[in-house]
């Protein structure tokens, strides 16, 4: 969903057709990571302005350019995680590395609801 909402370059020149029908509710756009990112703090401000020319101009972004902003984005990552008191995610994201190196884990609770359905 992320990569819908925030597309790097590649996405955007691409111009691929995605099937993707989930849609992610407003209300919970202000909790969900790749927003709070985008929406205050240190690093933000650079995120914000990178995401507007990938929009605009996707082959003016050098591989310097998107460096630099794959690199913002994992550093406000594991900032906002740091912060977080409660993290809801997938089992393979909460497995990964954004989440092992940017947060202190204390107790883990999972869910298999969607084994149920």
């Amino acid at each position: 969903m992320e990569r819908d909402e925030f597309p790097l370059p590649q996405d955007v020149v691409q111009q691929k057709k995605r099937f993707n029908t989930d849609t992610v509710s407003d209300d919970l756009k202000s909790i969900s990571l790749h927003h709070k990112i985008r929406s205050g703090g240190s690093i933000s401000d650079f995120i914000v302005k990178t995401d507007e020319q990938i929009r605009a101009h996707p082959n003016l972004v050098n591989f310097k350019d998107l460096e630099n902003y794959l690199e913002a984005i994992a550093k406000a990552e594991i900032e906002t995680l740091k912060e977080a008191e409660i993290i809801l995610c997938t089992c393979s994201t909460g497995g990964g590395l954004r989440v092992k190196d940017g947060t202190n884990i204390q107790q883990v609770c999972l869910c298999f609801i969607l084994i149920c359905l």
